[in-house]
């Protein structure tokens, strides 16, 4: 009985050309030929070795061990099970040509809320310090998100990740402040030989002078957050003797001052290293009073 006969595959004549079984090219090894003669037995079933017959002697494939026709439609029908099982809960991408209504079953299926609102977008109870939270912002958010087709879960992740991001620029920023703050407090006390009296006393010169420009005391505060800076406060302190700001008029210093010349008093306006030079500078009353009464002097008393 001659089940799935092929003329090709059995070489009978007028097949390929009528030539019938043509011999292998030389070097090339024999080819198999299959043949499903005697497959099938009288009773139906399946004859011993068949496969080697059909497939080859090195055939394992799933109908292997097969014995009747009975048994291929189980191997068939299990394999098909199988594949079904591989797809099942599979989703399938819209393509160009999806319609809106498609395209929203893909995205429900998904878990992408009806609307923004959906997100649950909301102040977490707590926020990492120095971190504000924007109603406003959070709501465009949402729906960007919802027009992007984002899953609350990858909305979630978004936000915790902008949240900690944040939270770290904050930190570094603040680490960052406060190193300048260190730096510059360093420059502050060199500028005045480490000398805090003298630093005092020119914070309070500069804030003299500053209150009749009418600005406020804190820009000259080393200590407060709208400090103006270093350049500032000197600049400011270094007014106040020249205008006679601390309520001293030139020649009052105490009799302490003594008399100086005026090389002296020039000395100790510009040589930094005069132990006079920053209290002058910071507008302490007798060192001014003593260079003013240089001055003076040098003029005659004008």
């Amino acid at each position: 009985m001659n089940w799935l006969r092929s003329p090709l595959l059995e070489g009978e004549p007028g097949a390929a050309g009528g030539g019938g079984n043509l011999p292998p090219a030389a070097g090339d090894p024999p080819a198999f030929a299959p043949s499903f003669d005697g497959v099938i037995q009288a009773d139906g079933a399946f004859a011993e070795g068949w496969t080697s017959k059909a497939f080859g002697p090195d055939y394992t494939g799933p109908l292997a061990g097969v014995k009747t026709l009975t048994d291929v439609d189980k191997v068939l029908r299990d394999n098909m099970a199988a594949a079904r099982a591989k797809t099942e809960g599979m989703l399938k991408v819209p393509g160009e040509n999806a319609t809106p209504e498609e395209r929203a079953a893909f995205y429900k299926s998904l878990g992408v809320p009806d609307d923004p609102n959906g997100y649950g977008l909301a102040k977490p109870e707590q926020l990492p310090e120095g971190v504000s939270w924007d109603d406003a912002f959070a709501g465009e958010f949402a729906k960007t998100a919802h027009s992007l087709g984002l899953t609350p879960a990858q909305v979630k992740g978004l936000s915790e990740f902008q949240t900690q991001h944040i939270a770290g620029q904050v930190a570094m920023t603040r680490q960052q402040l406060a190193e300048a703050d260190k730096a510059e407090k360093a420059e502050l006390a060199k500028a005045f030989g480490g000398d805090a009296t003298a630093v005092n006393a020119a914070v309070a010169a500069a804030q003299k002078v500053g209150q009749q420009a009418g600005l406020p005391p804190e820009a000259f505060d080393p200590q407060h957050q709208d400090y103006w800076g270093n350049q500032a406060l000197q600049a400011f302190a270094k007014l106040a003797p020249r205008l006679g700001e601390h309520g001293f008029a030139p020649g009052s210093g105490g009799a302490s001052a003594g008399a100086i010349s005026v090389d002296a008093a020039k000395d100790i306006m510009n040589n930094k290293g005069n132990p006079d030079h920053a209290k002058y500078w910071a507008g302490d009353k007798d060192t001014v009073a003593k260079v003013q009464a240089a001055y003076k002097a040098a003029t005659g008393g004008k």
